[in-house]
């Protein structure tokens, strides 16, 4: 059926964005047995610890015990710089590391819990401080860039929540906690098809996944060149 088409696309691209996220930096040294002093993580959700934060608490730049970048730093036996945040995309530490770069719509948008103001422009320092003085650095980063954000975009366009009354289903999964959650992408195709939006829920998302491949690309260039100055 088409719905389950829809489906294995999702479940298809999903997989996609999450090795995506996966793509080497290129600041990373070629051997192990050099001595670190300084370990930089930067990146989304994995390397922050997802699952690990209580409900609405920041969701990053803290040391949560377990997680590869703190196994990383206690291997290494480096100073720990915990960059990575919940939602993060490539245009948000972009953002932190230049100056002139505005963002989109969607700047800061990606968590449950975002990151505001003042905190955010404080980081700015803290992530050119911490890169400078980086020995080794991590970045994992681009699920949110080709997954959730194009889904937000094009569910958004949709105003699916205006077809159900449902109180859990509200502008605020919409916009916020479409992260991959298996239950959500199962209720937002479900209504999607039920209204006859199905096409247009698919076809958004393609030109959303472009338009964000894209960005992507330009970012993580950025990025990766202001680690190697």
């Amino acid at each position: 059926s088409q719905m389950r088409l829809c489906r294995i696309f999702l479940c298809a691209l999903m997989s996609v964005c999450l090795l995506a996220g996966l793509l080497p930096a290129g600041a990373l040294a070629d051997t192990v047995s050099a001595p670190y002093h300084s370990y930089v993580s930067l990146g989304d959700s994995i390397p922050a610890g997802r699952g690990e934060f209580p409900q609405q608490t920041m969701r990053g730049f803290t040391r949560i015990e377990g997680i590869y970048p703190t196994l990383v730093a206690d291997a290494l036996g480096a100073e720990f710089t915990p960059l990575a945040y919940c939602g993060f995309r490539t245009n948000e530490i972009r953002w932190m590391l230049d100056d002139d770069y505005e963002g989109d719509e969607d700047l800061f948008r990606g968590s449950q819990v975002p990151l505001v103001e003042p905190l955010r422009s404080q980081m700015r320092p803290v992530f050119k401080e911490a890169i400078k003085n980086a020995d080794i650095i991590t970045l994992n980063i681009g699920s949110n860039d080709l997954f959730s954000y194009p889904l937000r975009m094009a569910v958004s366009g949709l105003n699916l929540s205006a077809l159900t009354p449902s109180d859990e289903f509200d502008d605020n999964v919409i916009t916020r906690n479409l992260d991959g959650d298996a239950e959500s992408l199962d209720e937002i195709i479900s209504i999607a098809d039920a209204a006859g939006m199905l096409d247009t829920l698919i076809s958004n998302l393609i030109t959303g996944i472009q338009d964000a491949y894209t960005m992507f690309l330009e970012n993580y260039r950025y990025i990766v060149n202001y680690i190697y100055e």
